[in-house]
């Protein structure tokens, strides 16, 4: 079988681009330590959530100045605890949140809180700050 000489130069180019993408996959996952965004979820027991620290007393506690952290738990139709919580503007907030019965999503217009809470999973989000009055 006779293979034009223009395929032959593509089929080497699309081949050499393959080896780089997979070298450069290489590099980054074995030698960079990258992991994918699983790794840093901490699993829970779904059917235990309201025995679990800290989703047992969820809320919103002072830990430094002007420095807060509100751990949820997400349900069908609702946040607990249900009561809306407070803080100063400017003050940096650390979400934790979990479920116990399906996937929920939670975000705060004009910061980045924007998380997807699986069931068995504890959703962390970097820290936020909170520069006005939200709801």
């Amino acid at each position: 079988m006779h293979i034009h000489r223009l395929e032959k130069i593509w089929l080497g180019i699309g081949l050499s681009m393959l080896f780089v993408f997979l070298g450069i996959l290489g590099v980054s996952a074995f030698a960079m330590g990258t992991q994918p965004p699983s790794a840093h979820h901490h699993m829970i027991d779904p059917t235990k959530v309201n025995q679990t620290a800290p989703f047992d007393q969820p809320g919103i506690k002072q830990v430094a100045d002007k420095e807060y952290e509100a751990v949820m738990v997400a349900y069908a139709f609702g946040y607990s605890p249900a009561k809306p919580m407070e803080v100063p503007v400017g003050s940096t907030v650390h979400f934790t949140v979990t479920s116990s019965d399906v996937v929920h999503a939670l975000e705060i217009p004009g910061t980045n809180v924007n998380m997807m809470i699986v069931p068995g999973k504890s959703a962390r989000c970097p820290t936020n700050s909170l520069n006005r009055a939200s709801t």
